[in-house]
Protein backbone atom coordinates (compact mmCIF):
# COMPACT_ATOMS: atom_id res chain seq x y z
CA UNK A 1 0.00 0.00 0.00
CA UNK A 2 1.17 3.38 -0.78
CA UNK A 3 1.67 5.75 2.00
CA UNK A 4 -0.44 9.44 1.32
CA UNK A 5 2.01 12.02 0.35
CA UNK A 6 1.50 15.34 2.29
CA UNK A 7 1.21 17.97 -0.27
CA UNK A 8 0.78 20.85 2.09
CA UNK A 9 4.12 22.55 1.01
CA UNK A 10 2.08 24.00 -2.09
CA UNK A 11 1.34 26.78 -0.54
CA UNK A 12 0.09 29.99 -1.59
CA UNK A 13 2.29 31.70 -4.22
CA UNK A 14 2.26 35.06 -2.81
CA UNK A 15 4.52 33.82 0.33
CA UNK A 16 6.61 32.23 -2.27
CA UNK A 17 7.16 35.27 -3.94
CA UNK A 18 7.69 36.85 -0.81
CA UNK A 19 10.44 34.34 0.30
CA UNK A 20 12.34 34.60 -3.17
CA UNK A 21 12.11 38.17 -4.29
CA UNK A 22 15.00 39.39 -2.09
CA UNK A 23 17.36 36.73 -3.46
CA UNK A 24 16.68 36.52 -7.19
CA UNK A 25 20.10 36.69 -8.41
CA UNK A 26 21.58 34.27 -5.66
CA UNK A 27 22.59 30.99 -8.48
CA UNK A 28 21.67 27.77 -6.33
CA UNK A 29 23.44 24.35 -6.88
CA UNK A 30 21.63 21.38 -7.75
CA UNK A 31 20.88 19.24 -5.07
CA UNK A 32 22.25 15.15 -5.54
CA UNK A 33 19.54 12.47 -6.18
CA UNK A 34 19.76 8.55 -5.99
CA UNK A 35 16.79 7.47 -8.49
CA UNK A 36 17.39 3.89 -7.12
CA UNK A 37 16.85 0.51 -9.22
CA UNK A 38 13.62 -0.84 -8.07
CA UNK A 39 11.34 -3.17 -9.49
CA UNK A 40 7.57 -1.23 -9.82
CA UNK A 41 4.69 -2.81 -10.18
CA UNK A 42 2.89 -2.26 -13.61
CA UNK A 43 -0.30 0.13 -13.01
CA UNK A 44 -3.57 -1.79 -12.43
CA UNK A 45 -5.28 1.18 -14.53
CA UNK A 46 -5.09 -0.38 -18.51
CA UNK A 47 -5.16 3.59 -19.83
CA UNK A 48 -2.26 5.18 -20.99
CA UNK A 49 -0.66 7.46 -18.83
CA UNK A 50 -0.56 9.89 -22.27
CA UNK A 51 -4.07 10.21 -22.80
CA UNK A 52 -7.19 8.72 -21.69
CA UNK A 53 -8.95 6.06 -23.85
CA UNK A 54 -12.25 8.26 -23.79
CA UNK A 55 -10.86 11.20 -25.47
CA UNK A 56 -9.08 9.32 -28.47
CA UNK A 57 -10.59 8.18 -31.88
CA UNK A 58 -8.13 5.07 -32.41
CA UNK A 59 -7.14 4.00 -36.28
CA UNK A 60 -5.12 1.49 -37.54
CA UNK A 61 -1.22 2.90 -38.06
CA UNK A 62 0.11 3.05 -41.44
CA UNK A 63 3.07 0.74 -40.66
CA UNK A 64 1.60 -1.81 -37.93
CA UNK A 65 4.58 -2.60 -35.96
CA UNK A 66 3.25 -6.69 -35.77
CA UNK A 67 2.89 -6.46 -39.70
CA UNK A 68 6.29 -8.55 -40.70
CA UNK A 69 8.44 -6.09 -42.81
CA UNK A 70 9.52 -7.80 -46.03
CA UNK A 71 12.87 -7.91 -46.94
CA UNK A 72 14.01 -6.33 -50.04
CA UNK A 73 16.94 -7.90 -52.20
CA UNK A 74 20.15 -6.79 -50.27
CA UNK A 75 22.59 -4.40 -52.65
CA UNK A 76 25.21 -5.76 -50.94
CA UNK A 77 29.00 -4.54 -51.56
CA UNK A 78 29.98 -8.24 -53.41
CA UNK A 79 26.98 -7.77 -55.81
CA UNK A 80 28.00 -4.25 -56.18
CA UNK A 81 31.21 -5.06 -56.86
CA UNK A 82 33.40 -4.59 -60.38
CA UNK A 83 36.22 -5.53 -62.40
CA UNK A 84 38.91 -2.88 -62.03
CA UNK A 85 42.21 -3.94 -63.21
CA UNK A 86 45.02 -2.94 -60.94
CA UNK A 87 48.77 -3.99 -60.10
CA UNK A 88 48.58 -4.97 -56.36
CA UNK A 89 50.65 -3.69 -53.62
CA UNK A 90 54.31 -3.82 -54.19
CA UNK A 91 55.00 -6.25 -50.37
CA UNK A 92 51.98 -8.77 -51.87
CA UNK A 93 54.21 -11.46 -51.09
CA UNK A 94 54.03 -11.11 -47.08
CA UNK A 95 50.24 -12.17 -47.43
CA UNK A 96 50.18 -13.96 -51.36
CA UNK A 97 49.75 -17.56 -49.83
CA UNK A 98 46.90 -16.96 -47.71
CA UNK A 99 44.77 -14.28 -49.58
CA UNK A 100 44.93 -14.13 -53.73
CA UNK A 101 44.27 -10.89 -55.68
CA UNK A 102 41.06 -10.56 -57.40
CA UNK A 103 40.52 -7.17 -59.20
CA UNK A 104 36.78 -6.97 -57.78
CA UNK A 105 36.90 -3.60 -56.60
CA UNK A 106 33.84 -2.27 -53.83
CA UNK A 107 32.57 0.95 -55.93
CA UNK A 108 34.26 4.01 -54.19
CA UNK A 109 32.03 7.23 -54.00
CA UNK A 110 33.36 10.48 -55.12
CA UNK A 111 34.86 11.80 -51.37
CA UNK A 112 36.41 8.31 -50.87
CA UNK A 113 39.80 8.65 -49.98
CA UNK A 114 40.96 4.87 -50.23
CA UNK A 115 39.58 2.27 -52.96
CA UNK A 116 38.93 -1.59 -51.49
CA UNK A 117 39.30 -5.04 -53.35
CA UNK A 118 38.14 -8.51 -51.94
CA UNK A 119 40.87 -10.78 -51.68
CA UNK A 120 40.01 -14.56 -52.28
CA UNK A 121 41.16 -17.34 -50.20
CA UNK A 122 40.88 -21.60 -50.42
CA UNK A 123 39.29 -21.12 -46.86
CA UNK A 124 36.21 -21.90 -46.42
CA UNK A 125 36.48 -19.95 -42.65
CA UNK A 126 37.73 -17.02 -44.74
CA UNK A 127 35.43 -15.30 -46.47
CA UNK A 128 34.53 -11.68 -47.10
CA UNK A 129 37.97 -10.31 -46.72
CA UNK A 130 39.24 -7.07 -47.93
CA UNK A 131 42.15 -4.89 -48.74
CA UNK A 132 42.02 -1.30 -48.02
CA UNK A 133 44.75 0.64 -49.82
CA UNK A 134 45.16 3.93 -48.73
CA UNK A 135 45.55 6.44 -51.62
CA UNK A 136 48.29 9.01 -51.02
CA UNK A 137 46.91 12.60 -51.32
CA UNK A 138 50.86 12.80 -50.16
CA UNK A 139 52.65 9.48 -48.37
CA UNK A 140 52.37 11.00 -44.95
CA UNK A 141 48.30 11.28 -44.99
CA UNK A 142 48.32 8.25 -46.48
CA UNK A 143 49.89 6.51 -43.79
CA UNK A 144 48.40 8.20 -41.46
CA UNK A 145 44.90 7.73 -42.38
CA UNK A 146 45.81 3.96 -42.87
CA UNK A 147 47.81 4.17 -38.77
CA UNK A 148 44.51 5.29 -37.39
CA UNK A 149 42.50 2.56 -38.95
CA UNK A 150 45.22 0.02 -38.17
CA UNK A 151 45.03 1.29 -34.32
CA UNK A 152 41.43 2.15 -33.83
CA UNK A 153 40.27 -1.60 -35.13
CA UNK A 154 43.05 -3.48 -33.22
CA UNK A 155 41.40 -1.96 -30.07
CA UNK A 156 37.72 -2.45 -31.32
CA UNK A 157 38.91 -6.17 -31.84
CA UNK A 158 36.33 -7.69 -29.35
CA UNK A 159 33.50 -6.10 -30.71
CA UNK A 160 31.02 -6.93 -33.84
CA UNK A 161 29.96 -3.88 -34.97
CA UNK A 162 33.41 -3.21 -36.54
CA UNK A 163 35.18 -4.91 -39.24
CA UNK A 164 38.01 -7.20 -37.90
CA UNK A 165 41.91 -6.43 -38.66
CA UNK A 166 43.75 -9.16 -40.03
CA UNK A 167 46.79 -7.56 -40.85
CA UNK A 168 48.63 -4.30 -41.71
CA UNK A 169 51.85 -3.18 -43.80
CA UNK A 170 51.57 0.16 -41.60
CA UNK A 171 54.49 -0.69 -39.23
CA UNK A 172 56.62 -2.59 -41.51
CA UNK A 173 60.15 -1.51 -42.25
CA UNK A 174 60.56 1.68 -45.23
CA UNK A 175 57.68 3.41 -44.07
CA UNK A 176 59.07 6.43 -45.39
CA UNK A 177 59.61 5.22 -48.64
CA UNK A 178 58.14 7.65 -51.28
CA UNK A 179 56.37 5.13 -53.28
CA UNK A 180 55.07 2.70 -50.96
CA UNK A 181 51.47 2.16 -50.57
CA UNK A 182 49.88 1.54 -47.15
CA UNK A 183 47.13 -0.89 -46.73
CA UNK A 184 44.95 -2.67 -43.95
CA UNK A 185 43.23 -6.05 -44.56
CA UNK A 186 40.48 -6.71 -42.73
CA UNK A 187 36.93 -9.11 -42.43
CA UNK A 188 33.68 -7.22 -43.65
CA UNK A 189 30.48 -8.19 -43.40
CA UNK A 190 28.87 -8.48 -46.80
CA UNK A 191 26.21 -6.31 -46.28
CA UNK A 192 25.00 -3.39 -47.69
CA UNK A 193 25.47 0.81 -47.21
CA UNK A 194 22.87 2.42 -45.25
CA UNK A 195 22.42 4.88 -48.21
CA UNK A 196 21.49 1.64 -50.64
CA UNK A 197 19.19 0.09 -47.82
CA UNK A 198 16.75 3.47 -47.22
CA UNK A 199 16.75 3.89 -51.15
CA UNK A 200 14.99 0.45 -51.44
CA UNK A 201 13.56 0.46 -48.10
CA UNK A 202 11.73 4.03 -46.81
CA UNK A 203 12.54 4.00 -43.02
CA UNK A 204 9.32 5.88 -41.30
CA UNK A 205 10.13 7.90 -38.03
CA UNK A 206 9.88 4.79 -35.72
CA UNK A 207 12.64 3.42 -37.70
CA UNK A 208 15.10 6.10 -38.03
CA UNK A 209 14.37 6.57 -34.16
CA UNK A 210 15.97 2.43 -33.92
CA UNK A 211 18.56 3.31 -36.45
CA UNK A 212 19.55 6.38 -34.31
CA UNK A 213 19.52 4.36 -31.38
CA UNK A 214 21.55 1.67 -32.31
CA UNK A 215 24.22 3.56 -34.22
CA UNK A 216 24.11 5.68 -30.99
CA UNK A 217 24.71 2.25 -29.15
CA UNK A 218 27.88 1.61 -31.25
CA UNK A 219 29.82 4.82 -30.81
CA UNK A 220 29.12 4.54 -26.43
CA UNK A 221 31.01 1.26 -27.01
CA UNK A 222 33.72 2.94 -29.60
CA UNK A 223 34.11 5.64 -27.12
CA UNK A 224 34.91 3.16 -23.98
CA UNK A 225 37.55 2.68 -25.85
CA UNK A 226 38.90 5.61 -25.96
CA UNK A 227 38.20 6.29 -29.78
CA UNK A 228 35.98 9.06 -31.48
CA UNK A 229 34.89 7.93 -35.03
CA UNK A 230 34.78 11.40 -36.85
CA UNK A 231 33.18 10.53 -39.88
CA UNK A 232 29.99 9.06 -39.22
CA UNK A 233 27.73 9.22 -42.34
CA UNK A 234 25.60 6.77 -44.41
CA UNK A 235 28.37 5.53 -47.04
CA UNK A 236 30.52 4.29 -43.52
CA UNK A 237 27.14 2.39 -42.18
CA UNK A 238 26.72 -1.07 -43.35
CA UNK A 239 22.93 -2.54 -42.82
CA UNK A 240 22.73 -6.53 -42.94
CA UNK A 241 19.78 -8.59 -41.85
CA UNK A 242 20.30 -10.43 -38.81
CA UNK A 243 19.33 -14.35 -38.92
CA UNK A 244 16.21 -15.58 -39.33
CA UNK A 245 14.26 -12.02 -38.45
CA UNK A 246 13.36 -8.92 -40.08
CA UNK A 247 15.64 -6.65 -37.76
CA UNK A 248 18.74 -5.31 -38.74
CA UNK A 249 22.11 -5.15 -37.52
CA UNK A 250 24.55 -1.84 -38.38
CA UNK A 251 28.05 -2.07 -38.87
CA UNK A 252 30.27 0.67 -38.50
CA UNK A 253 33.23 1.17 -41.15
CA UNK A 254 35.99 3.73 -42.19
CA UNK A 255 37.78 4.50 -39.12
CA UNK A 256 40.72 6.23 -41.07
CA UNK A 257 39.37 9.96 -39.32
CA UNK A 258 39.52 8.65 -36.10
CA UNK A 259 41.27 10.06 -32.75
CA UNK A 260 42.77 7.86 -30.84
CA UNK A 261 43.14 8.82 -27.04
CA UNK A 262 45.89 7.51 -24.87
CA UNK A 263 48.22 7.20 -28.06
CA UNK A 264 51.54 9.33 -28.56
CA UNK A 265 51.07 11.08 -31.60
CA UNK A 266 54.12 12.96 -33.28
CA UNK A 267 53.04 17.26 -34.39
CA UNK A 268 52.81 16.12 -38.17
CA UNK A 269 50.17 13.34 -37.49
CA UNK A 270 47.71 15.77 -35.23
CA UNK A 271 48.08 18.39 -37.82
CA UNK A 272 46.10 16.54 -40.25
CA UNK A 273 42.93 17.03 -38.25
CA UNK A 274 42.86 20.46 -40.01
CA UNK A 275 41.91 19.13 -43.04
CA UNK A 276 39.31 16.46 -42.39
CA UNK A 277 36.56 17.14 -44.16
CA UNK A 278 32.70 15.87 -44.69
CA UNK A 279 30.86 15.89 -47.58
CA UNK A 280 27.89 14.33 -46.01
CA UNK A 281 27.95 17.41 -43.08
CA UNK A 282 30.69 19.30 -42.02
CA UNK A 283 31.30 19.53 -38.33
CA UNK A 284 31.65 23.37 -37.11
CA UNK A 285 34.67 22.16 -35.39
CA UNK A 286 36.56 21.38 -38.96
CA UNK A 287 34.54 24.29 -41.08
CA UNK A 288 37.74 26.73 -42.39
CA UNK A 289 36.15 29.56 -40.64
CA UNK A 290 37.19 28.33 -37.27
CA UNK A 291 40.78 27.29 -38.18
CA UNK A 292 42.06 30.74 -38.41
CA UNK A 293 42.45 30.20 -34.41
CA UNK A 294 44.14 26.83 -34.57
CA UNK A 295 45.04 26.71 -30.88
CA UNK A 296 44.84 24.86 -28.37
CA UNK A 297 40.88 25.20 -27.50
CA UNK A 298 39.66 24.13 -30.75
CA UNK A 299 41.91 21.14 -31.00
CA UNK A 300 39.91 19.44 -28.24
CA UNK A 301 37.28 20.57 -29.82
CA UNK A 302 38.18 18.50 -32.67
CA UNK A 303 38.67 15.10 -30.80
CA UNK A 304 35.03 15.84 -29.06
CA UNK A 305 33.18 12.82 -28.44
CA UNK A 306 30.23 14.82 -29.17
CA UNK A 307 31.22 14.97 -33.06
CA UNK A 308 30.14 11.13 -33.14
CA UNK A 309 26.68 12.43 -31.43
CA UNK A 310 25.98 15.22 -34.06
CA UNK A 311 26.70 12.56 -36.81
CA UNK A 312 24.00 10.61 -35.43
CA UNK A 313 22.00 13.59 -35.45
CA UNK A 314 22.91 14.45 -39.18
CA UNK A 315 21.76 10.84 -40.24
CA UNK A 316 18.35 11.11 -38.32
CA UNK A 317 17.83 14.13 -40.35
CA UNK A 318 18.69 12.25 -43.66
CA UNK A 319 16.91 9.19 -42.63
CA UNK A 320 14.01 11.81 -41.47
CA UNK A 321 13.81 14.14 -44.96
CA UNK A 322 16.08 12.58 -47.40
CA UNK A 323 18.23 15.12 -47.41
CA UNK A 324 21.58 15.64 -46.84
CA UNK A 325 22.30 18.63 -44.00
CA UNK A 326 25.59 19.24 -45.42
CA UNK A 327 26.83 22.08 -42.88
CA UNK A 328 25.11 23.41 -39.54
CA UNK A 329 24.21 27.30 -41.33
CA UNK A 330 23.98 27.96 -44.86
CA UNK A 331 24.63 31.44 -46.08
CA UNK A 332 21.61 33.01 -44.29
CA UNK A 333 22.10 31.49 -41.19
CA UNK A 334 19.64 28.34 -40.89
CA UNK A 335 20.47 25.53 -40.12
CA UNK A 336 19.10 22.20 -42.30
CA UNK A 337 15.87 21.65 -40.13
CA UNK A 338 14.77 25.21 -40.44
CA UNK A 339 14.71 25.36 -44.09
CA UNK A 340 11.08 25.40 -45.16
CA UNK A 341 11.19 22.38 -47.59
CA UNK A 342 12.75 20.09 -44.94
CA UNK A 343 10.42 21.17 -41.87
CA UNK A 344 7.50 20.09 -43.79
CA UNK A 345 9.08 16.61 -44.20
CA UNK A 346 9.88 16.35 -40.35
CA UNK A 347 6.07 17.32 -40.22
CA UNK A 348 4.86 14.96 -42.55
CA UNK A 349 6.83 12.18 -40.59
CA UNK A 350 5.53 13.25 -37.30
CA UNK A 351 1.85 12.86 -38.44
CA UNK A 352 2.30 9.43 -40.47
CA UNK A 353 4.12 8.10 -37.20
CA UNK A 354 1.13 9.77 -34.75
CA UNK A 355 -1.99 8.66 -37.06
CA UNK A 356 -3.44 6.15 -34.30
CA UNK A 357 -3.18 8.70 -31.82
CA UNK A 358 -6.10 11.39 -33.22
CA UNK A 359 -6.37 14.00 -31.03
CA UNK A 360 -3.70 13.87 -28.75
CA UNK A 361 -0.34 16.67 -28.29
CA UNK A 362 1.86 13.55 -28.93
CA UNK A 363 3.04 15.06 -32.30
CA UNK A 364 3.65 18.66 -30.95
CA UNK A 365 5.72 17.10 -28.03
CA UNK A 366 7.62 15.11 -30.91
CA UNK A 367 8.00 18.40 -32.66
CA UNK A 368 9.25 19.71 -29.92
CA UNK A 369 11.69 17.18 -28.62
CA UNK A 370 13.04 16.86 -32.19
CA UNK A 371 13.32 20.70 -32.88
CA UNK A 372 15.36 20.85 -29.63
CA UNK A 373 17.68 17.40 -31.01
CA UNK A 374 18.47 19.24 -34.44
CA UNK A 375 18.69 22.83 -32.49
CA UNK A 376 21.66 21.70 -30.27
CA UNK A 377 22.99 18.53 -32.56
CA UNK A 378 22.84 21.76 -35.58
CA UNK A 379 24.78 24.02 -33.21
CA UNK A 380 28.27 25.01 -32.00
CA UNK A 381 30.75 22.50 -30.39
CA UNK A 382 29.09 24.22 -27.15
CA UNK A 383 25.96 23.16 -27.57
CA UNK A 384 26.07 19.79 -28.75
CA UNK A 385 24.84 16.34 -27.27
CA UNK A 386 26.78 14.06 -25.09
CA UNK A 387 25.79 10.63 -26.09
CA UNK A 388 24.38 9.86 -22.59
CA UNK A 389 21.86 13.19 -23.16
CA UNK A 390 21.61 12.16 -26.72
CA UNK A 391 19.90 8.47 -25.64
CA UNK A 392 17.61 10.14 -23.62
CA UNK A 393 15.89 12.06 -26.21
CA UNK A 394 15.70 9.25 -28.98
CA UNK A 395 14.44 7.25 -25.59
CA UNK A 396 11.61 9.97 -25.18
CA UNK A 397 10.35 10.34 -28.75
CA UNK A 398 10.52 6.67 -29.20
CA UNK A 399 8.13 6.21 -26.02
CA UNK A 400 5.70 8.70 -27.38
CA UNK A 401 5.23 7.42 -30.58
CA UNK A 402 4.91 3.87 -28.83
CA UNK A 403 1.72 2.13 -28.93
CA UNK A 404 0.60 1.70 -25.20
CA UNK A 405 -0.16 -1.84 -25.60
CA UNK A 406 3.32 -2.30 -26.33
CA UNK A 407 4.16 0.06 -22.72
CA UNK A 408 4.47 -1.05 -19.26
CA UNK A 409 3.13 2.11 -17.33
CA UNK A 410 4.55 2.64 -14.03
CA UNK A 411 2.35 5.79 -13.71
CA UNK A 412 -0.96 5.74 -12.37
CA UNK A 413 -3.92 7.70 -13.82
CA UNK A 414 -4.94 10.41 -12.01
CA UNK A 415 -7.41 10.64 -9.21
CA UNK A 416 -11.19 10.99 -10.20
CA UNK A 417 -11.63 13.42 -7.03
CA UNK A 418 -8.67 15.50 -8.57
CA UNK A 419 -9.02 15.52 -11.92
CA UNK A 420 -11.07 18.51 -12.40
CA UNK A 421 -8.42 21.53 -13.43
CA UNK A 422 -9.24 24.76 -12.30
CA UNK A 423 -7.21 27.81 -14.07
CA UNK A 424 -5.58 30.07 -11.60
CA UNK A 425 -5.71 33.74 -11.61
CA UNK A 426 -2.03 34.40 -11.99
CA UNK A 427 -0.79 38.66 -11.41
CA UNK A 428 0.58 40.16 -14.85
CA UNK A 429 2.29 43.33 -13.27
CA UNK A 430 6.00 41.78 -12.73
CA UNK A 431 7.58 39.08 -15.67
CA UNK A 432 9.05 37.53 -12.32
CA UNK A 433 5.98 37.35 -10.08
CA UNK A 434 3.98 36.00 -13.12
CA UNK A 435 6.62 32.74 -14.01
CA UNK A 436 7.05 32.48 -10.08
CA UNK A 437 3.00 31.81 -9.68
CA UNK A 438 2.63 30.08 -13.08
CA UNK A 439 5.43 27.77 -12.09
CA UNK A 440 4.03 27.63 -8.64
CA UNK A 441 0.47 26.32 -9.65
CA UNK A 442 1.75 23.96 -12.05
CA UNK A 443 3.59 22.07 -9.72
CA UNK A 444 0.58 22.47 -7.26
CA UNK A 445 -1.91 20.94 -9.30
CA UNK A 446 0.32 18.73 -10.79
CA UNK A 447 0.97 17.15 -7.53
CA UNK A 448 -2.79 17.22 -6.72
CA UNK A 449 -3.81 15.22 -9.12
CA UNK A 450 -1.30 12.64 -8.56
CA UNK A 451 -0.56 13.08 -4.77
CA UNK A 452 -0.70 9.09 -4.16
CA UNK A 453 2.73 8.85 -6.27
CA UNK A 454 4.45 12.28 -6.94
CA UNK A 455 4.92 15.23 -4.00
CA UNK A 456 7.31 18.08 -3.85
CA UNK A 457 10.39 17.85 -1.14
CA UNK A 458 9.38 19.75 1.98
CA UNK A 459 12.72 19.99 2.93
CA UNK A 460 13.67 23.59 1.56
CA UNK A 461 14.96 22.52 -1.74
CA UNK A 462 12.51 24.87 -3.44
CA UNK A 463 14.98 27.96 -4.41
CA UNK A 464 14.38 30.70 -7.37
CA UNK A 465 17.23 32.57 -9.31
CA UNK A 466 16.76 35.22 -11.56
CA UNK A 467 19.29 37.26 -13.81
CA UNK A 468 20.35 38.75 -17.43
CA UNK A 469 16.68 37.58 -18.74
CA UNK A 470 16.42 34.13 -17.11
CA UNK A 471 14.77 32.83 -14.40
CA UNK A 472 15.12 29.79 -12.61
CA UNK A 473 13.53 27.11 -9.58
CA UNK A 474 15.30 24.26 -8.30
CA UNK A 475 12.77 21.79 -6.58
CA UNK A 476 13.35 17.92 -5.56
CA UNK A 477 10.06 16.04 -7.31
CA UNK A 478 9.70 12.73 -4.94
CA UNK A 479 8.09 9.85 -7.08
CA UNK A 480 6.63 6.79 -4.88
CA UNK A 481 6.75 3.51 -6.37
CA UNK A 482 5.82 0.24 -3.30
CA UNK A 483 6.47 2.38 -0.51
CA UNK A 484 9.76 3.90 -1.91
CA UNK A 485 10.61 7.51 -2.55
CA UNK A 486 12.83 8.35 -5.53
CA UNK A 487 13.68 11.86 -5.96
CA UNK A 488 14.19 13.53 -9.24
CA UNK A 489 16.31 16.91 -9.31
CA UNK A 490 13.69 19.16 -11.32
CA UNK A 491 15.06 22.64 -12.91
CA UNK A 492 12.83 25.32 -14.49
CA UNK A 493 14.63 26.89 -16.83
CA UNK A 494 12.45 30.26 -18.35
CA UNK A 495 14.13 32.85 -20.71
CA UNK A 496 12.33 36.11 -20.94
CA UNK A 497 11.68 36.72 -24.95
CA UNK A 498 10.39 39.58 -26.69
CA UNK A 499 6.41 40.34 -26.79
CA UNK A 500 6.18 39.58 -23.39
CA UNK A 501 6.86 35.53 -24.63
CA UNK A 502 9.05 33.30 -22.43
CA UNK A 503 10.54 30.16 -23.34
CA UNK A 504 9.96 27.44 -21.27
CA UNK A 505 12.17 24.08 -20.82
CA UNK A 506 11.65 21.59 -17.41
CA UNK A 507 15.56 19.96 -17.02
CA UNK A 508 15.72 16.72 -14.85
CA UNK A 509 18.99 15.53 -13.26
CA UNK A 510 19.40 11.37 -13.11
CA UNK A 511 21.74 10.27 -10.09
CA UNK A 512 24.13 10.01 -12.72
CA UNK A 513 24.85 13.31 -13.24
CA UNK A 514 22.77 13.27 -16.99
CA UNK A 515 21.01 16.93 -17.77
CA UNK A 516 17.73 15.73 -19.80
CA UNK A 517 15.83 18.79 -21.12
CA UNK A 518 11.98 18.56 -21.42
CA UNK A 519 10.91 21.45 -23.86
CA UNK A 520 7.75 23.03 -23.15
CA UNK A 521 7.49 25.42 -25.76
CA UNK A 522 7.42 29.50 -25.64
CA UNK A 523 4.36 31.12 -23.56
CA UNK A 524 2.50 34.08 -23.77
CA UNK A 525 1.87 36.14 -20.74
CA UNK A 526 -2.14 36.72 -21.93
CA UNK A 527 -1.95 33.46 -22.88
CA UNK A 528 -1.34 31.02 -20.32
CA UNK A 529 -4.06 31.73 -17.68
CA UNK A 530 -6.88 30.45 -20.34
CA UNK A 531 -4.96 28.11 -21.46
CA UNK A 532 -3.40 26.70 -18.21
CA UNK A 533 -5.07 23.27 -18.30
CA UNK A 534 -3.48 22.83 -21.68
CA UNK A 535 0.38 24.40 -20.53
CA UNK A 536 -0.70 21.76 -17.12
CA UNK A 537 -1.41 18.45 -19.44
CA UNK A 538 2.16 19.40 -21.33
CA UNK A 539 4.36 19.33 -18.37
CA UNK A 540 2.16 15.98 -17.14
CA UNK A 541 3.26 14.18 -20.23
CA UNK A 542 6.80 15.11 -20.05
CA UNK A 543 7.51 14.21 -16.23
CA UNK A 544 5.15 10.88 -16.57
CA UNK A 545 7.15 10.27 -19.71
CA UNK A 546 10.36 10.52 -18.42
CA UNK A 547 9.48 8.49 -15.20
CA UNK A 548 8.80 6.16 -16.99
CA UNK A 549 11.80 5.78 -18.84
CA UNK A 550 14.17 6.05 -16.09
CA UNK A 551 11.80 3.49 -14.12
CA UNK A 552 11.97 1.26 -17.25
CA UNK A 553 16.00 1.66 -17.74
CA UNK A 554 16.24 0.76 -13.80
CA UNK A 555 14.09 -2.15 -13.69
CA UNK A 556 15.58 -3.97 -16.77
Amino acid sequence: MVRSLDNSRCASPVLSIQSVCSNRTKPIPWHSSAFSTVSCQQSISKKSYFVEQSDVRRIAPINQENTPKKKHTINSLRSKSKFHHRQPPSDISSWSTRWQWTNQMIPKEESDCDVLYWLESESVKEKNIVIKIYLPQTNQTARIRAQREQIALERLKQLICVPKLLRSNVHSANDDQSNKEFWNIMRFTDAERLSDYVKNNKADLREALKIAQQLLTIIKQIHAQNIIHRDIQPKNILVQYRSNSDEISLILMNFSSAWINNYQWTNSEENIDVELSNSFYQMPQFEKRQNENNDEQLREYQRSPKIDTTGVCAILFWLITNHEPKESKNIDKQAPHKLRVNSKFIEKRINEATAFRVGTKIPEHIMKHLTLIFDRGFGDSNQQWSVDELDYQLQFMFTLITNENEQVNYFPAPQIMNNIILSPTIPLEDPFVYVVSLIHHLKHQFATRYSKCVRWSTEKKNSWNAQNGRIENYDLLIFSCQEKNFPIDIKWDVQLLQEQNFLFYVKARTDNKIIIELPLGVWKINEQTANFEVHLQNFEMEIKTLINILFKSNVH
